[in-house]
């Protein structure tokens, strides 16, 4: 009997493994850039201050990019959109200048998430352009943050 529960418990954990991972490697790009978009709000919240503004509208851009991202994932989940490819993702991590450490490093991953939504599949009930086109303006935002920070 015990050795029966064992395999049972075993089966269970088995396919709730495999259902994570499912979940997870349906959407490989949108999800890898899920984390650029995190690292990257992680590093504006590291940043300093001011900076004119515009490390705090990047972090509302790249909070708005999040939730579009969030919301593409959701809607081809809920559509049946099987037009996935598993690639292999990989996430650069390279120095920075040191002047702006953070700022620069928010950049590279608002890049990174950019090329990763690029990669993923087209439409997502026009969630996936939404954040494309937040995450270009986050972008420009740490730009401007960066300049502004040097200029004063």
């Amino acid at each position: 009997m015990k050795k029966l529960n064992s395999i049972f418990m075993l089966a269970i954990s088995f396919a709730l493994t495999v259902n994570i991972l499912a979940i997870s490697l349906d959407q490989p790009f949108m999800e890898s850039a899920k984390v650029n978009l995190n690292q990257a709000k992680n590093n504006l919240n590291k940043a300093t201050a001011d900076k004119g503004g515009h490390r705090n509208k990047a972090r509302d851009l790249v909070n708005q990019a999040l939730r579009e991202v969030n919301e593409g994932i959701r809607y081809d989940r809920r559509n049946g959109n099987e037009n996935f490819a598993v690639d292999e993702v990989f996430t650069g991590f390279e120095t920075s200048s040191a002047d702006q450490p953070y700022m620069e490093k928010a950049k590279k991953d608002l890049e990174q998430a950019l090329d990763n939504l690029k990669k993923a599949t087209a439409d997502k009930g026009g969630h996936r352009n939404k954040a494309i086109d937040l995450v270009k303006e986050a972008i420009d935002e740490v730009e401007k943050g960066i300049k502004y920070d040097r200029r004063n």
